[in-house]
């Protein structure tokens, strides 16, 4: 506080020596020591911000100001830097101590009041009036629109309104089963009314009403966004791993609730010891699996099923997450029908010591597969860095591998930690080699669109269509994002299919590739033969509806080694 407005700071302080005698201290600090100390800090917040800046593809000048929040802020050199780095004007007009406190407390003025259902307002065990009233606890406007019902006998009574600080009084007027008020607000406060009821003698009606709170202007809150992405990690069977799938979106008003059903990717025998586990994480939806935070999880034994769980029965999840950031998982298995349900919050943390095993080895493998990719292109200093990173992997697999499901000890938090830095920096060395190949199977998927068009030439419809997607290549590709470019490459892909599939050339190009050699390998022969015959003759009709019917009874008639040989294209027949 000292070196806030002066040049130096001069501290005396007792402390003793080694032997334990008593010592006087005495210590000069300047401005420039304590700006020397506060440096790495800053330049830790100010590229966070940055990073903000660009992630969302905001402009500096479309930023008015940056306000400053917390006490540190009263040092001229963090405001003063700020400033100048960010080349943005620095904003101290509320006070930093108070502000979070203050629109915390603002934000749950809005939010109703719930009573428990054994619980009674003291106001209600004597109320002869009861009222239910209807208004926004938010409001930009000058003025609040409010209602109220009552129940009770009305007859000859009167109700008032009155705000706190005197500056509204509705006077008396006639009580009926349903009011309507005006309500004028003071600009940027919390205003507080009063709603009585009178009788003819002027004496107070007990009733159930509360106080009427009305936030105004910049107090009105819509509600807590997520700060990251919630994601449901499922099974890559294709890639042998693990992948992320977003259940709600960064910036998702909470609280939110979905219910989604998926399918069980292996079986799960009665009795045994294996396991099915659904986990739901934080972070972001371009990492890795094991570098987000798990915030809850659901692990289903077969020793609890009361029959055999097939590969590819559904079941069906609903995540619900709560303002105060609660995570409630329902999980209930359709084919069992059997429910499980369980509630985490944040400031519990639950870990699986199972799936933390399962997760350690399966980042281990994902870091030899790098090795090795770095080694054959001779980058041994990338080989180096992901060696040194599976042998930390493996030391934290071996301390989980005698670890019990119950154990009651920190180390399954502290080896998660751990795990979830790997993974970070795993992510970080792999990143510019993952964007760099998905750019590379975007322009491969690109020149067979192209060849596509001149091939089999699509309608001006579908011409259109591809030229749009086009339009909007050189932005995707700048964000520099995987996800983005997936989704890129997934249009271009779907629409390759359409312009395939609508093309007769292809249909009798495919009919032909479809029953090339492979007479004696449809599982019924016979069913074959005969949609064969229909499909020639859809041909020599050039009916291609009936064609299309052929190519999939066939295509469905094939064993599961050959259907993977057929390539339909794209994301493939479904």
């Amino acid at each position: 506080m000292q070196l806030s407005a002066s040049e130096i700071a001069e501290i005396e302080f007792e402390t003793t020596d080694d032997d334990g005698n008593h010592i006087d201290g005495f210590l000069a600090i300047t401005q420039a020591d304590l700006e020397k100390v506060m440096e790495p800090y800053l330049a830790r917040t100010i590229q966070m911000m940055e990073d903000i800046i660009q992630r969302n593809q905001v402009k500096p000048d479309d930023i008015k100001f940056v306000l400053m929040v917390g006490g540190s802020t009263y040092s001229p050199f963090i405001r003063q830097e700020v400033g100048r780095r960010l080349e943005l004007e620095v904003n101290t007009r509320i006070d930093p101590t108070t502000a979070v406190a203050v629109g915390a407390a603002f934000y749950a003025g809005t939010k109703p009041k719930k009573v428990g259902a054994d619980s009674t307002p003291e106001n209600q065990e004597e109320a002869q009036i009861l009222v239910k009233m209807a208004y926004q606890k938010a409001s930009q406007d000058e003025s609040e629109y409010f209602t109220a019902r009552f129940t009770g006998e009305t007859e000859g009574l009167f109700y008032r309104i009155t705000r706190m600080d005197g500056g509204f009084d509705s006077g008396l007027k006639p009580l009926q089963a349903q009011i309507r008020e005006d309500l004028p607000l003071i600009k940027d406060n919390f205003n507080q009314f009063d709603l009585k009821v009178y009788d003819e003698q002027n004496n107070l009606i007990p009733t159930d009403a509360t106080p009427i709170g009305i936030a105004q202007g910049r107090y009105s809150v819509v509600g807590q966004p997520l700060p990251n992405d919630i994601c449901l990690e499922v099974d890559d069977i294709e890639n042998n791993t693990t992948a992320l799938e977003v259940i709600f979106e960064k910036n998702t008003i909470l609280p939110a609730k979905r219910t989604f059903t998926k399918q069980i990717t292996r079986t799960l025998a009665k009795g045994s010891d294996e396991r099915v586990t659904i986990t739901v994480l934080e972070g972001s939806r371009t990492a890795l699996p094991a570098a987000l935070q798990p915030i809850g999880f659901i692990s289903i034994s077969g020793k609890e099923l009361s029959r055999d769980l097939v590969r590819g029965s559904d079941v069906e999840i609903t995540l619900e997450i709560s303002e105060s950031r609660d995570l409630k998982i329902t999980t209930y298995l359709m084919m069992t029908d059997q429910e499980y349900e369980d509630v985490f919050t944040p400031s519990e943390r639950k870990v699986n010591v199972f799936r933390l095993h399962e997760e350690l080895h399966t980042l281990a493998e994902k870091v030899r597969q790098e090795i090795r990719d770095a080694e054959d292109q001779d980058n041994y200093e990338a080989a180096q860095k992901m060696v040194d990173l599976e042998y930390e992997i493996l030391d934290l697999a071996d301390q989980t591998k005698n670890m019990s499901e119950d154990d009651i000890t920190d180390d399954k938090f502290q080896i998660e930690d751990r795990k979830r830095k790997i993974a970070q920096r795993v992510d970080e060395l792999t990143r510019d080699k993952l964007i760099i190949k998905i750019k590379n199977e975007y322009f491969e998927t690109k020149r067979y669109m192209e060849f596509v068009i001149t091939r089999y030439e699509p309608s001006e419809e579908d011409q259109q269509a591809y030229a749009d997607i086009i339009a909007t290549e050189k932005e995707i590709l700048a964000t520099n994002s995987s996800i983005k470019i997936r989704e890129l490459i997934d249009k271009v892909l779907r629409l390759n299919w359409k312009i395939r599939w609508n093309s007769s050339k292809y249909l009798r190009e495919f009919f032909s590739d479809l029953i090339y050699g492979r007479y004696g390998a449809f599982t019924n022969v016979d069913k074959a033969y005969e949609i064969i015959a229909r499909g020639q003759q859809a041909i020599e009709e050039n009916n291609d509806k009936a064609l299309q019917v052929c190519i999939n009874q066939l295509f469905e008639l094939l064993p599961p080694s050959q259907k993977k040989s057929v390539r339909f294209g794209g994301t493939g027949i479904g």
